[in-house]
């Protein structure tokens, strides 16, 4: 199915039709999104949804939030201090209320992407995977849950979404009406910096590594994050 913005990457759609669904998400609402970027005021823009003809899991465009968390920004602010990147602390963070009109589909699991897979299926290289051009005509975003995102995150499970590196939210038009700008905080970042020093054998003498290579430290700090939101969240059940 051919995308309607194909002249204009930077089309906002119309919203979905058939307002069949809405916010309300695995018994409970979808909560108020960060995102994170580096101008002074939030541009009011979704880049246009296609699919990537070299990676079958992940759409190119949208707009892209995971939730927010008052204590640690949200699940994309982990995987940007685990892995060192991009500075979020140093960028403007931008709160965004989901009005509970917003058609936004959720994957919670691997059955759940198969289902959507079998609803609006696209084949690449014999690969399966989703058309999010296709679920775009339908709803407002998609939205991988802490839960979807470990269940997805490697092919030995079933269907997988490789490349989504944490819970969030593509957004294919804009749905919010309301949003303000938050100071950026993370809790415990020293800790987590220490533990990154503890297990990569980082060394300022001579600025290397001398335990494990960079990215295997970052990604066992990830892996810990994850741990404890897990267990955070079984407390909060």
């Amino acid at each position: 199915m051919a995308s309607r913005c194909n002249f204009d990457p930077m089309y906002i759609p119309r919203r979905a039709p058939a307002r069949r669904a809405s916010s309300y998400i695995g018994g409970r609402t979808l909560g108020p999104q960060l995102y994170i970027h580096d101008e002074d005021v939030l541009r009011i823009e979704v880049p246009c949804i296609r699919n990537d003809r070299n990676a079958i899991g992940k759409p190119r465009g949208g707009f892209w939030t995971s939730s927010y968390d008052p204590e640690y920004g949200s699940g994309w602010v982990r995987w940007c201090v685990a892995h060192r990147y991009n500075e979020p602390l140093d960028l403007h963070w931008t709160v965004l209320s989901v009005p509970r009109s917003a058609k936004v589909a959720a994957i919670d699991s691997t059955a759940e992407l198969a289902e959507l897979i079998k609803r609006y299926p696209l084949v690449r290289r014999g690969r399966r995977g989703l058309d999010f051009e296709r679920l775009s005509s339908e709803y407002d975003g998609l939205h991988l849950t802490n839960e979807g995102y470990l269940g997805t995150r490697s092919r030995r499970f079933g269907p997988a979404l490789i490349g989504w590196d944490c819970e969030s939210t593509v957004w294919f038009r804009w749905v919010f009406r309301d949003w303000h700008d938050f100071k950026p905080h993370f809790k415990d970042a020293d800790r987590f910096d220490d533990l990154w020093l503890k297990l990569s054998g980082w060394t300022n003498e001579d600025y290397t590594c001398r335990l494990m290579p960079a990215d295997e430290a970052s990604k066992r700090v990830y892996e810990k994050m994850l741990r404890e939101t897990v267990a955070q969240r079984d407390v909060e059940r």
